[in-house]
């Protein structure tokens, strides 16, 4: 794997067979899944009014195959890029398409923190070390990136290294609530990947913040009809940050026209503080290179670009509880259109809609 990193950024694209080839030898059981996932979204596109079922279920099939080939290309592209050793930063950075969204997200910001929802598609791993030099350096002391431990330790400490070159501080997802709240508060930036079923307590914080939000609300009733308000608001807030008084499901919405299991910790976040929720993902763009008699040649050339679109914008907290599956809601439907835009960049390789299934 460190032989990978030294890999030159242009050269990426011309090593990707070997490293596909590796990626499908080794998925294992995963190939069944990437091929069912992939089947689903290629049937699921297929035109509605198409004239003979039996066409479109054969187009389907040829699109399906195409997609999951490609899919393999672009995880191994992405894969070589994310291990770029971090002196080429500034060289990744120089391929990024901006977006005009990105100055409105960044002007959110400076109003008082914000929430970035991104997913597992395009380039997520280089999100970070892209997106974070536009902070300043006060925004960046208070971002926080939420992310799951693999479960190889030495693994997880290696990548976990690779990631902190961003500036920010990455915190595990169990019991990480009560600190992006504070982080909210004070401002900052709070990333998450809520695209896949979240884990056990992932709201868990200790009791004592439990009692002292109770308290706050409590100290607000300047009579009993304000009093039995602020109870009931306080008892909705414990479901935000208790998990023994929090359901354990995660949130459902539709991708690709079928029910999806989707972490809800964004939406109980901005129900909390309030903050705006943005969806941001950073997508690979392949170009062929130009020679000089301006002919295309073998070789390809790639830029990165910024998907940012604003979910929900700023609102005073404590928001109502259903703010929470409006933002599930808006997420589900951004990730649905990115994926239909681009879905070979998309990660396919977990049963996207089996835990929904079974759960309904």
């Amino acid at each position: 794997m460190p032989r990978l990193a030294v890999t030159p950024t242009r050269g990426c694209i011309q090593m990707l067979h070997a490293p596909r080839c590796a990626l499908f030898a080794n998925a294992g059981y995963r190939q069944r899944v990437i091929s069912a996932n992939i089947r689903t979204l290629a049937l699921t596109c297929q035109p509605t009014e198409s004239a003979a079922y039996t066409d479109a279920t054969e187009s389907a099939i040829e699109s399906a195959s195409y997609i999951e080939s490609a899919s393999y290309s672009h995880l191994a592209h992405s894969i070589l890029l994310s291990l770029q050793p971090a002196h080429r930063d500034a060289e990744l950075r120089r391929r990024l398409i901006h977006s005009p969204e990105l100055h409105h997200l960044l002007a959110d910001l400076r109003q008082g923190g914000a929430i970035v929802l991104s997913a597992h598609l395009g380039v997520w791993e280089l999100l970070p070390a892209l997106l974070f030099p536009e902070l300043s350096a006060a925004s960046l002391a208070e971002t926080r990136v939420v992310y799951r431990p693999l479960h190889n330790r030495m693994m997880d400490r290696w990548v976990l290294a690779r990631r902190a070159r961003a500036g920010a501080r990455f915190l595990p997802d169990k019991g990480s609530f009560g600190e992006l709240r504070e982080a909210l508060l004070r401002g900052g930036l709070v990333c998450l990947l809520s695209d896949m079923r979240p884990s056990s307590f992932h709201y868990q914080v200790s009791d004592e913040a439990c009692n002292e939000a109770s308290n706050e609300k409590s100290h607000e009733a300047n009579n009993e009809e304000s009093h039995e308000a602020s109870n009931e608001d306080s008892s909705e807030e414990n479901l935000l940050l208790n998990p023994s008084r929090r359901s354990k499901q995660p949130a459902r919405a539709p991708l690709l026209g079928r029910a999806a299991l989707w972490d809800d910790g964004a939406g109980a976040l901005h129900s909390h503080t309030g903050a705006p929720v943005w969806f941001v993902a950073l997508l690979l763009e392949r170009h062929p290179q130009v020679n000089d008699c301006g002919g295309g040649s073998q070789r390809g050339d790639f830029r990165f670009r910024l998907r940012i679109q604003r979910l929900v914008g700023r609102t005073e907290a404590p928001a109502p509880a259903a703010a929470t599956a409006a933002v599930v809601d808006a997420y589900a439907a951004a990730v649905d259109a990115a994926v239909r835009e681009s879905p070979e960049q998309y990660f396919w390789w977990h049963r996207r809609w089996r835990d929904a299934d079974e759960d309904g």
